[in-house]
């Protein structure tokens, strides 16, 4: 590339060697051309006598060859870059260029300018070189053209940059011909006295010495000026200032440079950047003299010097250039403040053309160096300022001297200022407010803090809107971010947000305070009073909040607020957002931390707050709904808190609530009387009306009061019992036994509040959901003895459902109760109850009459369990059935009377009673009956009750009664049926109690006998009541049909049935006997045949129907009592044939011998005594035809008579009377008749 750039130079050269080229140009241009032309020619050129040196030279000095300098000027920067020409050469042309830095164009500087900055970081050892191409840039500082002083400005800061940054890292490896060029140039210019420890830093020295001198108007000795301004040169100082202080402050001779320099500055009224340049790099290496440049400005800055707008601007881009300005200044330029104090002083005093100024705009960024606008003047002393809170902010502590001496001026800036800003400079000033009170707090300034705080609780209270904008969304952000900043101010603070309604976006800064500062807060919010109801709600709400957010510290914080929270709930403008807030830290953070506490408070309120009681048992009731399972330690006040006790009025007024009300109706009818008085009557019976006027209103006014008392007292119950029922339901399964007795006993005072019976009756119901929980025999100890005393409450719903309750609890939980416990309720429960109504008149019989059943019932069904108890069986139920029975005949409810039977229901179900207390309930029963017989009407309900009981209880008795006890249940049917005196109409208890005497069947037989010994007296009754006859027979009648009677009984009962052989209504039980197969034995066939015969006797129609059944038995009858039957039967020729033939016939396989010696003649005798009263020929054949066909033992008519026809012959008299009768028929079989006789 080399020979390349000099080819194009050699070009270069040949268009100056033409003929109209003055020679003194032309010739030095052919020997260039010439020695460029030379094969020989040695490369890099260095020699300064070469034709090209002294022909370039040459050209550059002729003016005329000025247009054609650019090419020439390029190529040759072109072969010096490519470092084709170096050394003395390249010095001589560098010089050349130097001469003409003002001439050239702008091209040709900017290709030297280029061609020097890339060529002379390879010469810096090169002094001369090195020096004359700074020199030839620094030229270009000097042109008219901006652009190439704009360039070359830049070159110049470029290339002393470079050689600074090659001094500092090439020191150790200078060769000793370089220290030689170094010290050699140094010796030349100056003292030999200043030395440095790098050589090239000598260098640097004769540099700055030369900026130096020129900032100061004078020439500079080491590189050529050029006459550049004073400008540029503090230009390239404050370049090298600005990017190697660090080696400038390492040696005092390069400070003693600068220090000139600043002088200089202070005189020539240098760029202000210079200024603040030097400022900040030498605050530490210079302290004095930056004191000196600081208090130059502030004198500067007087309105009348037309400097002082270029003072506050030095102050306002020096002082925030950085945050940690200030306090280096401050630390290292004025530890006694006195300057620093001096410009807030300035600054106060031009912030008084701020009043009559509006939309100021203000700018903590930054700001150029540019002449400012109209309203810098305004702005700039409002941003120092207010600049000055934010550098001291993070400072060292040593600060507070100075913020000590300012704040006051800087508050009373930013409170001047307020309103003279525009929007976002209003939130500037907020801000730095905020930062003055995190300053004030971070020295322990109090005064200071206090009143910036007051100023920020002042401005929340501005007219202007946005003012009061900007100054609560920075003091909610300042106290979110720092609350700490407002310890021991927060009453004043919160009282003033109260007005906002401020609503954290989060209260995690509260966690930050310690536990005194958030004592200090949570009381304050407390406190907040003056505000009204909707800061009152605010206040509380945010006390709530956080409190949840500050849960984990509960236990610490709770002691100072909870006597300051507690009167609030028993105010009436308070109590609403004392219990919301209440409600909202429960909901949130109940847990095993906080519930002891909490639950305390809440009991504490039920008790001192009685306005906050339907709120609070809201809350007890969603908390234990919702965090019932998870609360461990506060159940003790929960439960107590939900006791009817704690908010409910007096319990008498309660029990008069409807005679109060009545006396209310009353009272206001005397005031309507009194009005009328007060229109109608003399002035003096007008005063006396008014006084009683009077008294009527205030009397109803009392019983509306309370009223009102009353329905809030309900409202509590209802909303106390709910809770409770939540508990019951869903969480005392997980409680321990002892809250679970204590929840048992919660229930039961619930049962026994006068106040909402719906509540009582439904405390029964809610006992259920606990019973499951009863394991110990002091849990059901517990149950029962809370429960007895509700039996006997006057109100009689309330009564009954105890005893159901009780009652029921005991049967279905047999199993489960343990034995101690029957014990307890036999010998104490029990009798605690029947005591309850001895000798006691009360309208409360439904009651007694229940206990009594259910008494009985639980005894029935758990017999064995309580009869363990000896008393329980020989003390306890004999006293229970005289008192029962005392009961009964006391009685004057109907409905009840009638239900107590049902207590003898349950009595004889106890199978295991004793013999004399099954006597003494009998003994009883008769009493009674005797009572009601004499007492009541025949159509009594009672009666039908009684038979009720009879129907009821007789089957049950059907496997355990004995001939006694059957004979007492006898002898009670027949007096309810036979002593009611009923008339012709049936006794009220006649069907029930035969009903009922039929289901015990099948008995024994001498149980079976002596029932239908009783139906048959029933039958044949004394009164011959009619009705009653045919009732008994009927059942009677059923008792065959039904086939519930033993067979063998048939002929038992037979021949009890005697009374009903002459009753017509009787014949159908008659025909059952007569008609049935009887198992009749031996020693009843007589008792039976006697009473066919007597049957047959007193009933005609049933002779036929005995004489068969007698029939059966013939064989089985003493001779006596068949020949008293065959008479009995003498009409009867059925019979007579039926026994002739069956058992005396002499070829019948039955045929009986001496039953027919007996009996063959009498019936013989009876048939032809029947032969003459036949009424027809065929009955007269019949007769004739059977004794012409029948046989007889000859015996039967004497031992001498042979054959067996002889009843003919001893018929003969008869049958001849009949010889001539009319009939052929007849006389045929005559004929017949006696030819047998014939053969025989």
């Amino acid at each position: 590339m080399q020979f390349k750039y000099l080819a194009d130079l050699k070009c270069e050269f040949k268009k100056f060697t033409g003929f109209m080229t003055p020679d003194i140009i032309s010739e030095p241009s052919a020997k260039s051309i010439a020695f460029l032309s030379d094969p020989n020619m040695c490369l890099p050129i260095e020699d300064a006598s070469v034709p090209i040196v002294a022909a370039f030279s040459v050209i550059l000095n002729s003016k005329k060859q000025m247009k054609s300098w650019a090419p020439l000027i390029s190529s040759m920067c072109s072969c010096v870059s490519s470092e084709a020409i170096t050394g003395e050469a390249l010095h001589k042309i560098v010089e050349s260029m130097e001469n003409v830095a003002c001439e050239v164009e702008y091209d040709s500087g900017l290709r030297i300018i280029q061609f020097a900055t890339s060529s002379i970081t390879s010469r810096f050892l090169e002094i001369p070189i090195f020096q004359a191409i700074l020199s030839l840039v620094l030229a270009f500082c000097s042109s008219k053209d901006k652009s190439l002083h704009t360039a070359a400005f830049a070159a110049v800061r470029q290339i002393l940059n470079s050689f600074i940054v090659f001094a500092k890292s090439s020191s150790d490896s200078l060769s000793p011909v370089n220290k030689r060029d170094i010290d050699g140039c140094f010796e030349m210019t100056c003292e030999t006295t200043i030395t440095f420890e790098s050589p090239l830093n000598r260098i640097i020295y004769l540099i700055l010495r030369d900026l130096s001198r020129m900032c100061n108007g004078e020439d500079a000795v080491w590189i050529h000026s050029h006459d550049i301004t004073t400008n540029t040169a503090f230009g390239i100082l404050e370049s090298i200032i600005l990017q190697h202080s660090d080696l400038l402050i390492s040696s005092p001779h390069f400070l003693q440079l600068i220090e000139v320099s600043m002088i200089a500055a202070e005189k020539n009224a240098a760029p202000l950047s210079f200024s603040v340049a030097c400022m900040d790099n030498f605050l530490e290496a210079m302290p004095q003299q930056c004191a000196s440049h600081f208090n130059s400005f502030l004198t500067k800055m007087k309105r009348r010097s037309s400097t002082w707008i270029s003072s506050l601007q030095f102050f306002r881009i020096f002082l925030l250039k950085r945050n940690d300005i200030i306090f280096r200044f401050y630390k290292n330029c004025d530890p006694t403040v006195k300057l620093l104090y001096k410009l807030i002083q300035k600054m106060l005093e031009f912030s008084d053309i701020l009043v009559n100024q509006e939309n100021i705009e203000l700018s903590m960024n930054p700001i150029g160096f540019d002449p400012p606008g109209e309203m810098f003047k305004c702005s700039a002393p409002v941003e120092i300022a207010v600049y000055f809170v934010q550098a001291c902010l993070n400072s060292d502590p040593s600060i507070k001297t100075l913020v000590s001496a300012i704040w006051k001026d800087i508050l009373v800036i930013i409170s001047v200022s307020m309103t003279s800003v525009v929007d976002h400079s209003c939130y500037i000033l907020m801000q730095n407010l905020h930062l003055l009170v995190e300053l004030s707090y971070s020295l322990e300034l109090e005064e200071a803090r206090g009143a910036v705080i007051a100023a920020f609780c002042t401005v929340l209270m501005s007219k202007h809107s946005e003012i009061r904008k900007n100054a609560f969304n920075t003091l909610t952000y300042a106290i979110q971010s720092t609350p700490v900043d407002f310890n021991n101010h927060w009453y004043k603070i919160l009282t003033t947000l109260a007005e906002f309604q401020w609503q954290p976006t989060s209260l995690d800064f509260t966690t930050t305070l310690d536990i005194g500062a958030l004592e200090e807060f949570t009381s304050s919010l407390i406190s907040i009073h003056n505000s009204g109801k909707a800061a009152r709600a605010w206040s509380l709400n945010l006390f709530s909040d956080v409190l949840v957010v500050n849960s984990n510290r509960f236990n610490e914080l709770w002691p100072s607020v909870n006597d300051k929270l507690l009167p609030l709930f028993d105010n009436e403008s308070s109590y609403e957002p004392a219990v919301s807030c209440l409600s909202n830290f429960i909901g949130k953070c109940m847990n095993e931390e906080t519930e002891l506490q909490l639950c305390q408070f809440i009991y504490d309120i039920i008790l001192k707050a009685p306005i906050s009681r339907r709120s609070i048992l809201e809350i007890i009731k969603t908390l234990v709904a919702q965090q019932g399972q998870t609360i461990k330690k506060g159940w003790n006040q929960i439960i107590s808190s939900l006791s009817p006790k704690n908010y409910t009025s007096s319990d008498k007024n309660h029990q008069n609530k409807d005679q109060l009300i009545d006396k209310k109706s009353n009272l206001s009818q005397n005031n309507l009387y009194n009005n009328n008085l007060h229109n109608n009557i003399q002035s003096n019976n007008n005063s006396q009306g008014q006084i009683n006027h009077s008294k009527s209103n205030n009397s109803i006014s009392n019983i509306n009061d309370h009223e009102n008392e009353v329905n809030n007292d309900q409202v509590l119950i209802e909303l106390g019992f709910q809770a409770l029922q939540v508990i019951c339901n869903d969480v005392m399964f997980i409680l321990n036994e002892t809250l679970q007795q204590s929840i048992i006993s919660l229930i039961f005072e619930y049962a026994g509040q006068t106040i909402d019976q719906n509540v009582c009756l439904s405390a029964f119901n809610s006992l259920w959901n606990v019973i499951p929980l009863a394991k110990t025999s002091s849990m059901w100890k517990l149950i029962f003895s809370l429960c007895v005393p509700l039996i006997d409450d006057d109100r009689n719903d309330v009564s009954l459902c105890a005893v159901k309750t009780f009652f029921s609890i005991i049967t279905s939980n047999a199993s489960a109760i343990p034995s101690d416990v029957f014990e307890f309720l036999a010998n104490t429960c029990f009798n605690q109850i029947i005591d309850m109504f001895i000798n006691k008149k009360s309208n409360k019989d439904s009651t007694h009459q229940l206990c009594f059943q259910e008494m009985a019932h639980c005894s029935r069904s758990l017999w064995n369990e309580l009869s363990e108890q000896e008393e329980f069986s020989n003390v306890f139920w004999p006293k229970m059935v005289d008192q029962h029975l005392n009961f009964m005949l006391n009685c004057e409810k109907r409905e009840a009377l009638i239900l107590a039977f049902q207590f003898y229901e349950e009595t004889f179900q106890c199978f295991k009673l004793s013999n004399s207390v099954k006597h003494q309930v009998f003994d009883t029963l008769d009493k009674l009956a005797t009572f009601l017989i004499s007492k009541e009407p025949a159509k009594s309900s009672l009666f039908g009750a009684f038979g009720r009981l009879i129907l009821m209880t007789l089957p049950t008795q059907k496997d355990n009664i004995s001939d006694e006890f059957l004979a007492r249940w006898i002898s009670l049917i027949n007096k309810l049926i036979l002593e009611i005196d009923c008339g012709s109409f049936l006794p009220p208890t006649t069907h029930k109690s035969l009903d009922a005497i039929l289901t015990i069947f099948p008995l024994p037989q001498n149980q079976a006998e002596m029932v239908y010994k009783a139906l048959v007296d029933l039958s044949v009754n004394e009164n011959k009541n009619i009705r009653l006859t045919e009732v008994a027979l009927s059942h009677i009648l059923e008792l065959f049909d039904t086939e519930k009677v033993n067979s063998s009984y048939f002929p038992y009962l037979f021949v009890m049935s005697e009374e009903l052989f002459s009753m017509k209504e009787a014949e159908p039980i008659l025909n059952l006997f007569v008609e049935k197969e009887m198992e009749i034995t031996d020693n009843m066939v007589e008792k039976v045949a006697h009473s066919l015969i007597q049957l047959g006797k007193l009933n005609e129609n049933m002779t036929l129907k005995t004489g068969l059944a007698l029939s059966k038995l013939f064989l089985r009858l003493k001779d006596e009592t068949k020949i008293e039957f065959i008479d009995a039967q003498a009409n009867s020729f059925i019979i007579q044939q039926k026994v002739w033939s069956e058992y005396l016939h002499p070829d019948n396989e039955n045929f009986h011998e001496k039953s027919a010696i007996l009996c063959t003649k009498i019936i013989a005798k009876h048939i032809g005594e029947q032969l003459n009263v036949c009424t027809t020929d065929f009955e007269l054949n019949e007769r004739l035809q059977f004794l012409k066909d029948v046989k007889s033992s000859p015996k039967a008519f004497g031992e001498d008579k042979i054959g067996d026809h002889r009843h003919i012959n001893f018929l003969i008299p008869i049958f001849a009377d009949l010889v001539l009768h009319p009939s052929e028929e007849i006389r045929k079989i005559l004929r017949f008749i006696f030819l047998l006789l014939n053969e025989e």
